[in-house]
């Protein structure tokens, strides 16, 4: 099992998809700063389970999503990729040759964690690499600035972390709790040697209660014996009471017969009633669809008297909004008589003045026509 792909979206200053394939062979990621190097590393760190956003070079988990830049918008979701190659069932709860862990995260600080494109929790993602042997001492991480304090370190510091890194501590913690269980084991087997000894004394004691056991199965045996003597003695008892029973029997099935017969005959009697009382049921039948009929006539002659009763209160509503409206008109119209009285008194006014003006028009044009026939000559 090793990884074989990352693809990266939307983490710090990745904008668009990338992709970095790796194979057995590939030892190292080289590029000019601020390619993206450190970012890779935090993605993949992130997408193993990071929880603690200062080791990832972030003061809040909104800001592992691309921001923007002067020519390019932000986004709304981060997402890292982690594709490991399980041909060798490294991985043995998954069956595909190929597995895909995925951690998103959005703006409104919502996110979650994806195996082969299934939501699962950050637990079931810590059990799937626990499967695969891969626990956090297993592996090491070390971010940019640490290899100079690392190599600045002294020696006890620098071989806890070469003993971390190779897998030491996982020895060592097994030691521990082997060394625990060995003396958990002890403290057992002291118990035990203390668990014998009360046992020893209280063998005499055993025995004694395995005697009475014996004699009480003894007594039961012969208390079978007793209970199966007395049992064959009331069966005989039983069979002669059976006999008397069955004698017995015999006369209260003649009995029955007869009380069968009378049965019958009480049975034709009770027909007979029934067949009057159906008839007498369908007489009331009709009499009841009749009086139904009645009632569902009564409700309807109700139901249009209600909606005659509607009608006329509409009718008298109209009716009076109609005489309110021929009062306003009639006013409306003593108004506009007024007006017509007060434009016809104009309109004599202006007639009058306007056959003053024809006058004086007409006196004018006599003038002028005088005038031109004066000048006339002249020209």
């Amino acid at each position: 099992m090793y990884l074989e792909k990352i693809s990266v979206y939307g983490f710090k200053t990745f904008r668009k998809e990338t992709e970095i394939l790796f194979s057995p062979k590939v030892t190292c990621i080289v590029g000019p700063n601020g390619s993206g190097k450190s970012n890779i590393v935090d993605g993949i760190r992130w997408a193993l389970g990071e929880q603690r956003i200062s080791l990832l070079r972030a003061s809040d988990s909104t800001d592992l999503i691309f921001s923007g830049s002067a020519f390019k918008k932000p986004i709304s979701v981060a997402s890292v990729k982690l594709v490991f190659n399980n041909e060798d069932r490294s991985f043995p709860d998954i069956n595909t040759p190929r597995v895909i862990v995925e951690r998103r995260i959005y703006r409104s600080r919502e996110g979650g964690y994806f195996v082969n494109n299934n939501p699962i929790r950050l637990q079931d993602v810590m059990r799937l690499f626990y499967s695969a042997g891969m626990y956090n001492h297993t592996y090491s991480i070390v971010s940019q600035g640490r290899i100079e304090e690392i190599l600045l370190a002294k020696s006890e510091q620098k071989r806890a972390l070469i003993e971390q890194v190779a897998g030491v501590g996982v020895f060592k913690k097994r030691r521990k709790e082997a060394l625990k269980k060995l003396s958990e084991t002890e403290q057992n087997l002291l118990r035990v040697k203390d668990i014998l000894s009360e046992l020893r004394k209280r063998v005499e004691h055993i025995t004694s209660e395995a005697k009475k056991a014996h004699m009480y199965y003894f007594l039961t045996d012969r208390l079978k014996q007793a209970e199966g003597t007395l049992l064959n003695y009331s069966l005989s008892n039983l069979k002669r009471q059976v006999e008397t029973v069955k004698s017995g029997i015999m006369d209260v099935e003649n009995e029955e017969k007869m009380l069968i017969e009378k049965l019958r005959e009480r049975k034709e009697k009770l027909n007979e009633i029934k067949n009057k009382s159906e008839a007498l049921s369908r007489e009331t039948g009709t009499t009841r669809n009749k009086r139904e009929e009645f009632l569902i006539e009564e409700a309807k002659l109700k139901e249009r008297e209600i909606h005659f009763e509607e009608q006329k209160n509409q009718l008298e509503e109209k009716s009076r909004k109609t005489l309110l409206e021929i009062e306003r008109l009639k006013r409306k119209l003593g108004y506009i008589q007024k007006d017509i009285k007060e434009l016809n008194t104009q309109k004599n006014v202006l007639q009058e003045e306007i056959n003053k003006r024809e006058k004086t028009v007409e006196l004018l044009q006599s003038n002028i026509k005088c005038t031109e026939n004066e000048i006339a000559p002249l020209l």
